[in-house]
């Protein structure tokens, strides 16, 4: 894949915007009636929401994740990539069910943060806990600068709504610790090593942090990244990550690509993931760290679990060519998941028949 730093225009240290901005972008990008109706997607009202403060981003962040999915559907079906633009990647998820991956939950999320009046920078980051440099930029982490009680330099939170198995809260990005989230157990610390883009660029180890995800029950090992980076320079926040985008939406070799759909949602109670054919639960205090909620057998059954697990109305809103395409894909996926679990138990008996 494309490395980040070749991505992007500018290394720039980190410089909290003096408003709600991000790089040179000044104006709400949002029209009212889009930001509220993303606000009611998210199931919110502006009174929780307004003015900008933690509360406000600590319900935005939790609402994001319980009603927007993070989902694959349109890489597999072969649509062209989305538009980078967060004004489009907001008004798309304010006027559908739709989720996506995590540049266009983050792109949108950006836009409506922006409306709202906080102060927004976007960074690289790594989904794993030990990053090689070639990892860096294959994720978009948004971070939120708020004023500090102090009343010296702002506070930065780190408020990610698309790792589709992240924290439901912000992270205040301050000093290493551990704490318990929903039953989960989460780590921050610094991150002090040469494979960051940044690494041997100045910032320090401040300027680069590991989030450690709980190792029970985790679909991610973690999320670590760099705040010395910074994919601010433009009104159009995401730019610098499409190249990324393009790899993961277009490459045979992308995992994307290769792990066939894969549709994610957060909650108080754990993470419901929907593979092919069957629904499971993620959550540390169940046995073995999941279960496995349903099983679809039909077309019909498959697009109902998405309409009560996910809120996803894909009928209304894919071709009926689309949907056989999708259901066909699943049907795939899922005699792929089970000619691979089956392979050990019949090598194990083809070894004790010779």
């Amino acid at each position: 894949p494309p490395s980040f730093a070749a991505c992007m225009p500018l290394p720039v240290a980190p410089r909290v915007p003096p408003s709600s901005a991000v790089g040179g972008a000044r104006a709400a990008p949002l029209t009212r009636d889009v930001v509220d109706a993303y606000l009611r997607r998210l199931a919110l009202s502006r009174r929780v929401v307004e003015p900008p403060c933690l509360a406000a981003l600590k319900a935005l962040v939790a609402a994001h994740v319980e009603n927007v999915p993070w989902e694959n559907i349109d890489l597999i079906l072969g649509r062209p990539p989305p538009t980078l633009d967060g004004r489009r990647s907001a008004e798309r998820l304010a006027g559908s069910s739709r989720g996506g991956l995590c540049f266009e939950l983050a792109d949108a999320f950006c836009a409506l943060l922006l409306s709202l009046g906080f102060a927004v920078s976007v960074h690289p980051a790594a989904c794993v806990q030990e990053p090689t440099p070639e990892r860096w930029g294959e994720h978009a982490a948004t971070v939120v600068a708020l004023p500090s009680a102090q009343g010296g330099a702002p506070t930065l939170w780190l408020a990610d709504v698309g790792l589709g198995d992240g924290a439901r809260s912000p992270i205040c990005l301050d000093q290493a610790r551990t704490w318990e989230e929903d039953g989960y157990l989460f780590a921050l610390e610094p991150l002090d090593d040469q494979s960051a883009p940044s690494a041997g660029g100045g910032g320090g180890g401040s300027r680069r942090w590991r989030w450690r995800h709980d190792a029970r029950a985790g679909l991610l090992e973690g999320l670590c990244l760099d705040l010395s980076l910074s994919a601010t320079s433009s009104c159009q926040p995401l730019a610098s990550f499409v190249p990324r985008l393009e790899h993961f939406w277009t490459s045979p070799e992308s995992a994307y690509m290769r792990g066939g759909i894969a549709i994610h949602r957060k909650s108080p109670e754990g993470l419901l993931t929907l593979r092919g054919c069957t629904l499971r639960r993620r959550h540390p205090s169940m046995a073995g760290g999941s279960e496995v909620v349903a099983s679809a057998w039909t077309r019909e059954e498959w697009f109902a679990l998405l309409q009560q697990h996910f809120s996803l109305n894909l009928e209304d809103e894919l071709t009926t060519v689309e949907q056989e395409l999708l259901w066909d894909r699943v049907l795939h996926d899922s005699m792929a998941f089970l000619t691979r679990m089956s392979a050990p138990v019949v090598a194990a008996a083809s070894s004790r028949a010779s």
